[in-house]
């Protein structure tokens, strides 16, 4: 007998499917992609949310229960400022007329920065960058009880910060986008 590896969507994936055969109630809510469970909800939104932004720099990836749309913080928050550019206030208009359209999500907004000052700072300042970002979002009409703010500093870094290209790709704001 081979031994067999199985990643958590995998797994999700074989549960969805025994759950379908066996008859229970129709299988796990948003198991489909595109379906109406909370998954579902989540992924459209996602997308929508790519498509609005295919002009700018960005990535976005289902991660198994939620959607992460990556930009570049220089696009959204003026260099050295917590406060939102002329290009960042045009970015959140597109991205709130996708938001309002699909309802029950909830965005987080994780600010990350590259390591080169006290952390704590650097924590402060993403923190500030997110709420910047939040208060934008929510002047826009999307429902505050919808979004959360969170600054991590330089604590979860995608690339080196021995170079000035792999700090700038350390900077980054991050939207999660859950079901409620």
């Amino acid at each position: 007998m081979h031994a067999m590896t199985l990643t958590r969507r995998g797994l999700i994936a074989a549960m969805a499917a025994a759950a379908a055969s066996s008859g229970i109630a129709g299988g796990m809510p948003g198991s489909a992609p595109h379906g109406g469970g909370s998954l579902g909800r989540v992924e459209r939104l996602g997308r929508a949310l790519d498509f609005s932004l295919r002009e700018i720099p960005h990535e976005g990836t289902m991660v198994v229960d939620h959607y992460r749309i990556t930009i570049p913080v220089h696009m959204l928050i003026l260099d050295g400022k917590d406060v939102l550019s002329p290009g960042g206030t045009n970015i959140l208009t597109a991205m709130a007329i996708d938001m309002t359209r699909i309802d029950r999500t909830r965005i987080e907004v994780v600010s990350h920065r590259a390591a080169d000052s006290d952390p704590y700072l650097g924590y402060v300042e993403t923190k500030r960058w997110s709420e910047a970002i939040v208060a934008g979002l929510a002047s826009r009409g999307i429902d505050p009880s919808r979004l959360a703010a969170t600054g991590v500093g330089d604590r979860f870094p995608i690339h080196s910060n021995d170079t000035p290209l792999g700090r700038q790709g350390n900077r980054r704001v991050e939207f999660l986008v859950r079901a409620l």
